[in-house]
């Protein structure tokens, strides 16, 4: 890059602070982080912290979005002590050079020193500082200017991008990317083949894509769609790295989920102990109070320690590697809903068996009937990875 931009948009999270100094002599610091972003026209965007008590080694977790951020300009970061009675004092400083994020493209978990101010010294070490990962990605003008497809829709005010993703699928799908509070991408699937597997991944990484399936298409921006993909769980890096993972499915087994449940031995209401004792070939969690209900490909999951009815299949590794699919479908009205998950390779402690695929649905009101939810399981073929940040997503 010969220079960089005049704006950028930055995704930032702040994930802990080290050997912070200790401000009180009872006790240690009470810190919290005030962030100062520079965006262009002179304005500065501030943005806080929750403060952690008594801790030189805070774990903030606080993340953020924000778009038209000044290049020419760097972040600072002030490190406060919280007080009761008084003032807060600001108790250390740093600079996050705009120039180096930009170069560097982004920043995972990087650390920074802390400069202390007045009195103050690293607690027990010989530097303090912060811990910082940050991505920064075109403006919502720049990344309009950079996609050259003649199909595309464009709204300024909402920061709405959709186009054709051309090469893929006879051109069937289009990516939309919304430049709002946070960078929220879509795939539209415009054909007619239920049978077709499109979903997100980046190796390594564990994110999720929720998809839609409507029985009657629907219109916007201009294109007509029967599926629609939205990406769930996905940080910085992952936009970079992202991937389409693309195929057709070739259907093994479609079961209700009622009839899954009485298979195990599921008559009517159970309580958790009740389902402990009666149920056949499961597996139990009783610290989490979760049952899985143990198929040949996948395990079927229900949370009893819950406020809400969740419900989770994890398909087993080997069935994973080969070529296997699931998909755990609730059926809302007159739409289908699935959310899917590429995920790490876990275990679950309850049997030592390990899972690589999940699909799931959330936050449901108990008394949902068993006959909304059905279980298929695929067989992929032609199956094909397309990168979409390198090739479509001109972050």
């Amino acid at each position: 890059m010969s220079s960089s931009p005049p704006s950028y948009t930055l995704s930032l999270k702040i994930h802990s602070g080290f050997n912070l100094p200790k401000t009180d002599l009872l006790s240690g610091i009470d810190a919290y982080c005030v962030i100062h972003v520079p965006l262009l026209g002179g304005k500065i965007e501030k943005f806080k912290t929750k403060s952690i008590d008594n801790n030189p080694n805070p774990e903030w977790k606080f993340a953020f979005f924000i778009t038209n951020v000044d290049s020419s300009k760097d972040i600072f970061v002030e490190v406060w002590d919280k007080d009761t009675f008084s003032k807060d004092d600001l108790v250390c400083r740093a600079y996050l050079p705009s120039a180096l994020l930009l170069k560097e493209t982004f920043w995972d978990q990087k650390k920074f020193v802390l400069e202390c101010l007045g009195k103050n010294k690293p607690y027990k070490a010989k530097e303090c500082g912060i811990v910082v990962s940050a991505i920064p990605q075109v403006s919502f003008s720049e990344l309009v200017a950079r996609v050259k497809t003649p199909t595309k829709y464009v709204d300024e005010n909402k920061m709405v991008l959709v186009h054709q993703l051309t090469g893929i699928f006879n051109d069937s799908l289009y990516l939309k990317v919304s430049v709002n509070k946070k960078f929220n991408i879509s795939i539209f699937d415009t054909s007619k083949d239920p049978n077709r597997l499109t979903i997100f991944e980046v190796e390594g990484r564990n994110i999720g894509s929720r998809i839609y399936k409507y029985k009657v298409p629907r219109t916007k921006y201009g294109i007509t769609f029967s599926k629609k993909i939205r990406l769930k769980r996905c940080d910085p890096y992952s936009l970079v790295n992202l991937k389409l993972s693309l195929g057709d499915l070739k259907l093994d087994e479609s079961k209700i989920v009622n009839t899954l449940v009485q298979e195990h031995g599921w008559f009517g209401f159970l309580s958790f102990e009740d389902a402990c004792a009666k149920l056949k070939n499961i597996s139990i969690d009783k610290e989490r109070k979760r049952i899985y209900m143990n198929e040949f490909l996948y395990s079927y999951m229900v949370d009893y320690d819950s406020k809400n009815f969740d419900q989770k299949v994890f398909l087993r590794e080997e069935a994973a590697k080969q070529g296997h699919h699931l998909e755990f479908i609730f059926v809302d009205g007159d739409n289908f809903q699935i959310t899917s998950y590429n995920e790490q390779p876990i275990t679950l402690k309850c049997s030592e068996e390990k899972f690589k695929y999940t699909s799931k649905v959330n936050d449901l009101e108990y008394g949902t009937s068993f006959y909304q939810f059905k279980i298929n399981t695929y067989k992929k073929e032609n199956h094909k990875l397309f990168n979409l940040g390198e090739n479509y997503l001109k972050l």
